[in-house]
């Protein structure tokens, strides 16, 4: 079947489709409308005037190929979406599209089958039993695409095509592994790939040799020489300056292996026990002052 649709005096849209009275089953080939003319609805205005076309045939089920990975206008989820805005529903099966040359046939075309059940509503049409749906998909290979190129191709093609659809509807048979197939009339968006993480450079510093440690040692030891001669620090005094010395290349050494955490601990808890014993002292020193001799304090 052909049919067009006309805005007034103008051609805008074309549609041909295989009616095929055994199955009771309408398969759409091919529709287009013009692009100055696709809106104002004209997809929905189409659609439904098909629908109203097709229900005065015995028609069970109206079907419609739509190429899954397609980012154009006329499939993927873009089609999709706008058959279920028109009462039609994704049949929640693996469904292959088939090659329309005997050169593509190693070529696998993910495809989803949309289906419009005649005598029910989108709300009621939920799923589809497994008989039904296999003989569709059977109309679909072998009536719709097979049949069509006998007239075309010669018997050594057709016969390379016939095995390929033969394996197509094994195939298909396969997936439908419960006794109904679900029919959704929502489309999901699929969801974007997670954002690549840009690869991390650890860094793992080789820790120092011999011969750091003996810098350091000497650069400390010249620092605190200058600080006894600057300052003229008595003899009785250098050992103490010995003991921070000794402390401060302690500290260098910690860091340089990666204990800098360790080093910051120990010398806050320093700090507190020294804050505390002066604390002490002075709070001793408080309670004495206050003290009236009777043993109370004011």
């Amino acid at each position: 079947y052909f049919a067009v649709l006309y805005r007034g005096p103008a051609l805008i849209g074309f549609v041909m489709f295989g009616y095929y009275p055994s199955t009771k089953t309408v398969i759409v080939d091919h529709m287009v409308i013009d692009s100055g003319e696709r809106g104002d609805s004209a997809f929905t205005i189409f659609t439904g005037l098909l629908i109203d076309l097709m229900s005065n045939l015995a028609v069970d089920y109206v079907a419609i190929e739509v190429e899954s990975k397609s980012e154009n206008r006329a499939g993927g989820i873009v089609m999709m979406r706008r058959l279920t805005r028109n009462e039609f529903g994704k049949a929640e099966v693996k469904y292959r599209l088939p090659a329309v040359d005997t050169e593509t046939l190693d070529v696998q075309y993910d495809g989803v089958l949309m289906l419009k059940n005649m005598h029910e509503t989108p709300d009621d049409f939920t799923q589809i039993h497994k008989v039904e749906i296999e003989r569709i998909v059977e109309t679909i290979y072998f009536k719709h695409y097979y049949d069509w190129y006998r007239d075309l191709w010669s018997a050594a093609k057709l016969k390379s095509y016939k095995a390929y659809v033969d394996g197509l509807f094994k195939e298909f048979k396969r997936g439908v592994r419960k006794e109904y197939v679900g029919v959704s009339h929502y489309v999901r968006t699929p969801e974007p790939p997670p954002p690549r993480e840009k690869p991390t450079t650890q860094l793992n510093p080789a820790k120092p040799g011999l011969a750091f440690y003996f810098l350091m040692f000497a650069a400390t030891a010249a620092i605190c020489g200058a600080v006894i001669y600057l300052l003229k620090i008595p003899l009785l005094s250098v050992p103490i300056i010995l003991i921070a010395f000794l402390a401060v290349y302690a500290g260098i050494v910690l860091v340089a292996n990666g204990n800098a955490s360790k080093v910051f601990d120990a010398s806050l808890k320093a700090i507190g026990k020294d804050w505390g014993a002066k604390k002490s002292e002075t709070s001793r020193d408080s309670d004495a002052t206050n003290d009236d001799g009777n043993g109370d304090q004011l």
